[in-house]
């Protein structure tokens, strides 16, 4: 039904569509076209001598003109009733751009009761000469039901005329409101074809949004090359999500052919605009490439610029980074103070990487308490391998007191995990544990398998 009524609603614009829906450019005599331009440049004075004889004689075009001056207290007091009075005059004539400023304030109460009655009234004399914004503020009110019955249908159409018009943010939100389905029935194949009309003018966020749509398969078939043109579109007009996802499209070949310095290139540009994510897969591709552009240098240098944010990714990889010496001179001093700070933000590897520094006493005082301590919060979200960490720190009594139970539940976390040294592990502890010892270890990795779904 709700796919029905969209395409009648499409038929309904169409047909409203015959003639261009533009307001007919309005004849400027000279005489208001010099005062019009002493407004613009700031001579007010002139402006007001010029306009007022004109706009006594009824000229409509100078009645508007002196509207705005007492509507923005330009040359004159600043005096919404007296510019209601003007945009009055000059509406009645036919003054379109006079129409929807008085509407505008009928809708806002400025200069007069507050009105959405009358504001409908003359936001559709305007829309009906083809003024965009008029068309597209009826629209709105037909969608919310303000001034007039809510009616989506008749939202439609006004939506349609005003976008119809060629203006691309009209087409945009048209595109919008047939994609979230509010104001009209939802329509992908429509929110699309209007994001398409706005694309095709340069607008870089339906670029963006159309591109999405092809690469996830919304209102049309999957199709990641035709992703990858508006993708190119957005990030050649520096939108940095569609640099971003262009450059994952390189690095897997999806909808163009594979290449890496292709990727390299496009997260460079969203990655020194200040993106986090472009940055931190910058320096794990100069990281990890397997080409003579492998960069362990350049990789430190971006990881630093996100860790020094605070970013807990990048302080780990850091971190890493230090105790190998790569790109940086080996340093646990400086390994162990990263592992910290991302730690300290919750990254359960940091956690497990600082427990390991303080087992083996590497860049910080050996601890096996403080070790036990991080391994624990790294184990409680999961972290396999400081489960088995604090597994066997509990079989041999090492920060901890000596627990065969807890042993036995964390090594048997860890296994369940896939770790098969924790699998060896937990095999040696069953062995000097009573069969009620190890029910209760199970019992005790069930309720935290449960707690941890």
């Amino acid at each position: 039904m709700m796919k029905k009524l969209s395409r009648l609603i499409l038929i309904a614009l169409l047909l409203a569509f015959g003639a261009a829906s533009q307001a007919v450019p309005q004849a400027i005599p000279q005489e208001v076209q010099e005062a019009q331009d002493a407004y613009k440049n700031g001579n007010y004075a002139l402006a007001l001598k010029k306009f007022r004889p004109l706009a006594m004689k009824g000229d409509a075009q100078a009645q508007s003109g002196i509207a705005q001056m007492y509507f923005d207290g330009k040359g004159v007091r600043h005096d919404y009733r007296v510019a209601v009075l003007w945009f009055r005059k000059a509406a009645e004539q036919g003054n379109v751009l006079a129409q929807y400023k008085l509407a505008l304030m009928y809708r806002e109460g400025k200069g007069q009761r507050k009105s959405y009655q009358d504001a409908a009234v003359w936001f559709r004399k305007a829309a009906e000469q083809g003024d965009t914004l008029a068309q597209h503020a009826l629209a709105q009110m037909y969608a919310q039901g303000q001034g007039v019955s809510r009616d989506p249908k008749e939202a439609a159409l006004w939506f349609g005329k005003a976008a119809e018009a060629g203006d691309a943010k009209e087409q945009f939100k048209l595109g919008q409101m047939y994609a979230r389905g509010k104001e009209v029935p939802q329509d992908s194949k429509l929110a699309m074809s209007w994001y398409r009309k706005a694309a095709e003018q340069g607008d870089v966020l339906a670029q963006q949004i159309l591109a999405e749509m092809y690469d996830h398969g919304q209102g049309a078939p999957q199709d990641y090359k035709e992703a990858s043109s508006w993708y190119r579109k957005a990030a050649e007009q520096g939108n940095v999500a569609a640099q971003i996802r262009l450059a994952v499209m390189y690095a897997e070949g999806k909808g163009v052919t594979k290449d890496i310095n292709e990727s390299e290139a496009w997260y460079r540009k969203a990655a020194t605009r200040g993106n986090a994510s472009a940055q931190l897969k910058l320096a794990a591709l100069y990281a990890e490439r397997n080409d003579a552009k492998k960069d362990y240098k350049e990789a430190a240098s971006w990881y630093r610029k996100l860790a020094e944010q605070g970013d807990a990714a990048a302080q780990l990889k850091l971190g890493v980074m230090y105790a190998n010496g790569q790109g940086v001179t080996q340093d646990y001093h400086e390994a162990a103070m990263w592992y910290r700070k991302a730690a300290e933000h919750g990254n359960a590897l940091a956690q497990n990487n600082l427990g390991v520094k303080y087992i083996n006493g590497q860049g910080v005082p050996q601890d096996y308490k403080e070790a036990a301590a991080w391994f624990g919060k790294a184990a409680e979200q999961g972290n396999a391998a400081a489960q088995l960490n604090l597994g066997l720190m509990y079989k041999e009594g090492q920060g901890v007191p000596l627990d065969l139970i807890l042993a036995h539940k964390w090594l048997n976390l860890a296994s369940m995990a896939g770790d098969t040294n924790a699998q060896e592990s937990r095999k040696l502890a069953e062995a000097t544990m009573s069969p009620m010892q190890v029910e209760m270890a199970q019992s005790l990795a069930r309720v935290w398998m449960e707690q941890h779904k």
